[in-house]
């Protein structure tokens, strides 16, 4: 039956049916998505993590260290890069928050490198074959 040939009830009252023909995991799947979504938009990467994990996907780190060269000569900073490759310098951004300042480029680096982009676009994927179905059952 067409949906156009629907009462205007029935019509109001189809969300909310179609809602009811997903798991609860199908549920938990949109809403967290729709959270990771804000995340990312908004630069919250350490959230944005922490809703992929949330979703069952594991994100390792991706190794990338927040150094401090504010007010160093240029021999400090190559000293410090080669502390910090032989690990006796700086801080994981893995361990920082996303949110504090000076730390959203590092944040960029480490979810490019660790991939957490990738893993967001797949989750974002796996929603949207949820919601085409849901569409595909109003035609």
């Amino acid at each position: 039956m067409p949906i156009k040939s629907l009462s205007k009830a029935s019509r109001q009252a189809l969300p909310s049916i179609l809602v009811m023909l997903l798991s609860v995991e199908e549920k938990e799947a949109l809403h967290l998505c729709r959270q990771l979504r804000n995340k990312v938009l908004h630069s919250d990467f350490r959230a944005a993590r922490d809703k992929l994990n949330e979703l069952g996907i594991e994100t390792p780190s991706g190794g990338v260290k927040k150094v401090d060269i504010t007010a160093a000569s240029k021999a400090e900073i190559l000293k410090k890069i080669e502390d910090a490759k032989a690990g006796v310098e700086g801080t994981f951004v893995a361990d920082t928050p996303s949110t504090d300042s000076g730390t959203v480029y590092g944040w960029f680096i480490e979810a490019g490198s660790s991939g957490d982009f990738e893993k967001a676009s797949n989750a974002f994927k796996n929603a949207v074959t949820i919601i085409d179905r849901l569409a595909d059952m109003r035609k």
